[in-house]
């Protein structure tokens, strides 16, 4: 290398001893490195701290936490900026799932309401642990909704208080979500390499 002329680190083609960076392939050209201390010579202590890969946001976490966020936000939506409208209770059904057992009490109330122009949008909502079925409303009775006319699928019961615990759960879930992709502390589908 007499003449002045290293090569690429990235490509392997030849550089002039002058440039910063490859003019085949654009890499920045690294600076000689120094030689190192003698064989027997103790290391030095490096002063520099170690430097950490920057973590790279993650977009799958982001847009489950904001989807997590806008469900959540969809019941109080309705209830705060919502018109009331009244409704009629369509069915009332006893929920059973694979993991439920006999001392579950879940139950299912589907209703439909009146939008506008002759237009009608149902809705349901779910009550837990109903121990006394006398406090769910029969089929055919009157039931008062709140809903968003321009997101008229965007409705719920009108006065429902056992709504927030859900709704502070799925929103403090979705916002930890968010912020997990936003730093990219957390992976979904690719291992971070460790140096």
């Amino acid at each position: 290398m007499s003449n002045g002329m290293r090569f690429c680190a990235a490509c392997g083609r030849p550089i002039d001893a002058g440039v910063r960076f490859c003019p085949h392939c654009g890499a920045p050209a690294v600076a000689p490195v120094p030689p190192g201390p003698p064989a027997g010579a103790p290391a030095a202590a490096s002063a520099a701290p170690a430097v950490r890969p920057k973590r790279r946001p993650n977009v799958l976490l982001i847009l489950v936490g904001l989807l997590l966020l806008v469900v959540s936000a969809m019941q109080p939506a309705a209830l705060l900026f919502g018109v009331s409208a009244p409704a009629v209770v369509t069915s009332v059904d006893r929920v059973r799932s694979a993991t439920s057992d006999a001392t579950d009490y879940d139950y299912r109330i589907a209703y439909r309401f009146a939008i506008g122009e002759g237009k009608s949008q149902e809705g349901s909502y779910s009550r837990s642990n109903v121990y006394d079925v006398s406090d769910l409303p029969e089929e055919g009775s009157g039931l008062t909704i709140s809903y968003i006319p321009a997101l008229p699928f965007v409705n719920g019961p009108a006065g429902r208080a056992d709504a927030g615990l859900a709704t502070l759960v799925s929103g403090g879930i979705g916002l930890l979500v968010l912020v997990l992709g936003i730093t990219g502390a957390a992976t979904v589908g690719r291992r971070r390499q460790r140096s």
